[in-house]
């Protein structure tokens, strides 16, 4: 698989990768034998790190029997390659260049300030001399957002985004009636919901997606007792609302269907542990906003004090 340009945009540079190079080189010169003791103290815990550091690694890497066994396991057997996975990097890779930074012994009279604005600069610089012709001179720019950012400005106005009427299949299907191009990207924004459309959970073909009697037509139309729609709730928690993963709403269930249409609530059965776990996090929402407004009281305090 060929990969887009975007996936490597990530924006950290080489910049602290310099910096622990740098810290690197320092303790060694200072210390050229690594410290025992300490490694024996924190062994386990730098093994550990070290074995997550190298997931990423190990499933961008290719060798015919591990590859095999990769595309045993349920999700990356639906993935066409995993150079996303490199993307939990940035974060490690961001904080450990700032803690080499603290940790350097820079030359007297090099206030931290200036260093770190030079740092931050040419992070910045590094960013803006990047490449954009692949964005300039490719397919990339073929599609245009005016249908998007048109939809957008009109739901925001009236308050009510357009309710979908119909599944389309392809790029032209219902252009006639709708006298508009419905597409994958703009179909919600004519009343349309594609049939193909992508989410990862289904794999990065839509290999896993239950189409079953889906078909090109109004989603109130019915076949053999179901209307033209998924039911979302059949997705989340099937068992509770007896149900398949996939499954369609029923003719009895129109009303329903036809608020979820319409991007409105509709009824449906929500497990005993969910509604635990609803009220716990309101609990945990709630006493982490009281302990911020204690601490900013106290704080306050402190200062008004003195």
């Amino acid at each position: 698989v060929m990969q887009q340009p975007h996936e490597f945009e990530v924006g950290v540079t080489a910049v602290p990768l310099l910096l622990m190079l740098a810290i690197t080189a320092e303790r060694m010169i200072r210390r050229p034998w690594p410290d025992i003791a300490a490694l024996r103290r924190h062994g386990w815990a730098l093994g550990a790190l070290l074995a997550l550091a190298s997931l990423p690694l190990l499933v961008n890497w290719y060798e015919p029997h591990w590859n095999a066994v990769l595309k045993q396991l349920p999700y990356f057997r639906s993935s066409s390659n995993l150079l996303r996975w490199n993307l939990a990097y940035i974060l490690p890779v961001i904080v450990l260049g700032g803690l080499a930074f603290d940790a350097l012994r820079w030359p007297q009279g090099w206030g931290h300030v200036g260093i770190g604005g030079a740092t931050l600069a040419a992070i910045l610089m590094l960013v803006a001399a990047r490449d954009l012709a692949p964005y300039l001179h490719s397919d990339s720019t073929a599609y245009a957002s005016a249908p998007i950012d048109q939809a957008w400005q009109t739901a925001r106005q009236s308050r009510h985004p357009p309710p979908i009427v119909a599944i389309a299949v392809s790029a032209t299907w219902g252009a006639a009636a709708r006298r508009a191009e419905v597409n994958a990207n703009n179909a919600l924004t004519v009343g349309y919901s594609h049939r193909q459309c992508y989410q990862p959970m289904f794999g990065y073909g839509n290999e896993n997606l239950p189409l079953a009697n889906l078909r090109p037509a109004p989603v109130m139309s019915a076949q053999y007792g179901l209307l033209n729609l998924k039911n979302p709730a059949c997705y989340l928690f099937p068992r509770e609302n007896r149900c398949l993963p996939g499954a369609m709403f029923e003719v009895g269930e129109r009303a329903a269907a036809e608020a979820f249409a319409a991007w409105k609530p509709f009824p449906f059965v929500i497990p005993a542990y969910m509604q635990t776990v609803l009220t716990v996090n309101l609990i945990a929402l709630v006493a982490t906003l009281l302990a911020m407004l204690g601490a900013g009281g106290s704080l306050m305090r402190g200062r008004f004090s003195r």
